[in-house]
């Protein structure tokens, strides 16, 4: 199955709940990022991504997609840079 995920064109992170400490990332998602995953510790450790809401502000660690889906467990929606 990782082989499935690494060859995906479509970026693809897995997480560990509720700590949200990333276990796996492809190579998609680097191409996307255009950098090497950071594999955070914990949902608080998401500040060192640099990501953007659509209107400019800096996405706290707390209200990054990630960090959402694994609170609500539900897909976050949003457009984030």
């Amino acid at each position: 199955m990782r082989a499935t995920f690494e060859a995906a064109p479509i970026g693809v992170i897995f997480a560990e709940a509720p700590s949200g400490r990333l276990t796996f990332s492809n190579p998609a998602v680097e191409r996307i990022f255009l950098h090497p995953t950071r594999y955070s510790a914990s949902v608080d450790a998401y500040d060192e991504w640099e990501s953007y809401h659509a209107d400019g502000r800096r996405v706290d660690a707390h209200d990054h997609p990630l960090a959402q889906t694994l609170q609500a467990g539900v897909p976050a929606h949003g457009e984030y840079h």
